[in-house]
């Protein structure tokens, strides 16, 4: 159930959970496992793709406001409060997705001091915000002042049209002064409509929605009319079709249908959700015996793909999404699918300590294989696959609690609950 998800990732939420005397925030990776922190990198907080720290910072808010756990609601505005504060680059509006706090930096790569900053994650990171201002809104607090400044500095810098492609959208990133180095045409940008949409309704500003259309329908009108050019580019690390630039194109469109009615929107979230629907399996692939996901009786369907280049199954979904909008035009296929998505989501945790390989219960694993192909990014996580049908990948970024739990909580207390 939604309230035993919440209940398992709230323990992985407070094990990443780490300040010192300069910083507040959730490790991407943590320690608090089998094999330490599995990555062989320096600890950091990843704001947006696989570290989603704002979307944690959410997390504790609406917990705060919502259970008995009152000191979460201040944790979850502190931690906001270090990204908004100290994640700005040189350039007005345009922040920093990494921070290392062994070296106190912000970078736009884990590993490059000078690495370009991703559109994605300038979407992803501000628009995560905006939720939190938008839930402190609805429940009367305050909301920090720099909060407002910020994001207002962020939809100038967005409305720019020098920070835009000559093809008049988003590149894939920016370089740390706000320039541009390719021109690719690509989706990955499609999170900082997001950021106007929800500034156009914290903010009451028709012109930030205004600007946020006219966007929408440009994309729309590359990706979305022929789709020659699919929806790709989002996930970082596949150069293909995949499904989180799919994502966007969905949620985007269903906020500006629930915000105007327009049945553009509407048609254009469910061509979108009938995409990202493709990459779910409807049926069980079934496992070779022996790996861990036949020991656990995993199920795969209802569990999405990644793109055409990452063949495994991870929980990046807008599942309740979905479901909100589908219950909002009264489409029963939409509502039905994203239950089962969520249903699927419960398999692959860590339900008692040593489960998959785990101490922290609430853990769970970031690629499942339902077939031969497998991703194995250091050489000490070999011997924890053992076959590749059926093997499991347990590199645990953030984001998989963040995605998860987010969805839950929206589950349950979701203004249509």
């Amino acid at each position: 159930s939604p309230m035993q998800m919440i209940h398992y990732k709230k323990q992985v939420l407070d094990s990443r959970f780490y300040q010192n005397e300069i910083c507040m925030g959730y490790q991407t990776f943590g320690s608090a496992n089998a094999f330490g922190n599995i990555s062989g990198r320096p600890e950091y907080f990843l704001y947006g793709w696989t570290g989603q720290a704002l979307k944690l910072s959410w997390c504790e808010c609406i917990l705060g406001l919502v259970t008995e756990e009152k000191f979460r609601l201040e944790r979850g505005i502190r931690t906001a409060d270090f990204f908004v504060r100290n994640g700005e680059s040189i350039t007005e509006g345009l922040y920093k997705g990494y921070y290392l706090p062994d070296t106190d930096t912000w970078q736009g790569d884990w590993k490059n001091q000078k690495a370009a900053l991703s559109s994605r994650i300038e979407g992803e990171s501000i628009s995560d915000l905006l939720d939190i201002m938008l839930l402190l809104q609805e429940k009367r607090c305050e909301v920090p002042p720099d909060w407002e400044r910020a994001v207002k500095r962020v939809c100038h810098f967005l409305m720019d049209p020098d920070r835009q492609t000559l093809d008049g959208i988003y590149p894939m990133e920016w370089q740390v002064d706000g320039t541009i180095l390719s021109h690719e045409l690509c989706a990955a940008g499609m999170p900082c409509v997001l950021v106007l949409v929800k500034a156009s309704e914290y903010f009451g500003c028709p012109e930030y929605l205004k600007y946020a259309q006219e966007k929408y329908s440009k994309y729309a009108s590359y990706h979305m009319e022929t789709f020659d050019i699919p929806f790709a580019g989002a996930t970082m690390d596949a150069r293909c079709e995949d499904k989180e630039a799919g994502i966007y194109f969905f949620v985007v469109a269903a906020e500006i249908y629930r915000l105007t009615r327009d049945p553009h929107y509407r048609q254009w979230a469910e061509i979108a959700a009938d995409w990202i629907l493709t990459f779910v399996f409807f049926w069980e692939t079934g496992f070779q015996k022996g790996t861990a996901c036949a020991n656990h009786d995993f199920c795969t369907t209802g569990w999405p793909g990644v793109s055409v280049q990452n063949h495994h199954l991870d929980v990046f979904f807008p599942t309740y999404e979905l479901y909100s909008f589908g219950k909002l035009c009264g489409n029963a296929r939409l509502i039905e699918m994203s239950r089962h998505i969520s249903d699927a989501f419960t398999y692959g945790i860590c339900t008692k300590e040593g489960e998959w390989g785990y101490h922290v219960v609430g853990e769970q694993g970031e690629q499942y294989y339902q077939t031969h192909y497998f991703q194995v990014p250091y050489p000490i996580l070999l011997k924890y696959l053992k076959n590749f049908r059926g093997g499991m990948q347990v590199w645990n970024p953030s984001w998989i609690t963040a995605q998860v739990m987010s969805s839950a909580l929206k589950f349950c207390y979701g203004e249509d609950q």
